[in-house]
């Protein structure tokens, strides 16, 4: 994957979860236990939110122990929980600001949940000190409708629908489906 994508003529395997919920970080816990007994490191994709409480500013004055997201009814994974899975090796991508339904929204409010969402995430990369060699995407809800050109637009790699699927070719790099509980 770090080769390019149009380089690579291999499979992958991406192990995906959405919206950044505090028990996928322990979910990514224990899946580094289990990998560090076997030898085995898989890294996880994790889609976030990015709110964290509508700040303005830069996202290194977040503090650390603020939520990505609140909704009132989840927990979300913190600033400090996000940068850590980036330390550790996982992947940690754009899922938009607000989880906002994109194909609903104006042009000027869907380029903001998406291009502000892509700057708090590569602000946490840089912040981890890691390099971030590819952008992914996944569509909140799953809806890509007219928005495959933007999204390829703006460079990311790769974009996640919720469409059933396990196999598929580079022409649905924007709208890759997965396998599994959504």
């Amino acid at each position: 994957f770090d080769k390019g994508l149009e380089a690579v003529k291999e499979s992958f395997l991406f192990v995906t979860l959405d919206d950044g919920l505090r028990s996928q970080y322990r979910v990514a816990e224990v899946a580094d236990d289990i990998f560090q007994a076997s030898g085995i490191f898989i890294p996880l994709t994790f889609f976030v939110l990015t709110k964290f409480d509508d700040f303005t500013g830069e996202i290194s004055d977040v503090p650390d122990e603020t939520p990505s997201y609140q909704d009132g009814v989840h927990q979300f994974m913190s600033k400090g929980e996000i940068l850590d899975l980036i330390k550790r090796g996982h992947r940690v991508e754009n899922h938009t600001v607000n989880h906002a339904s994109l194909p609903t929204l104006p042009t000027g409010a869907r380029n903001a949940e998406v291009e502000v969402g892509e700057e708090r995430i590569s602000a946490l990369w840089r912040i981890a000190g890691r390099e971030r060699k590819n952008k992914l995407f996944a569509y909140p809800y799953g809806s890509y409708q007219d928005q495959v050109e933007y999204i390829r637009s703006l460079g990311y790699s790769l974009a996640f629908s919720t469409i059933r699927s396990a196999r598929h070719s580079s022409q649905d790099r924007y709208n890759l489906g997965r396998v599994g509980r959504t």
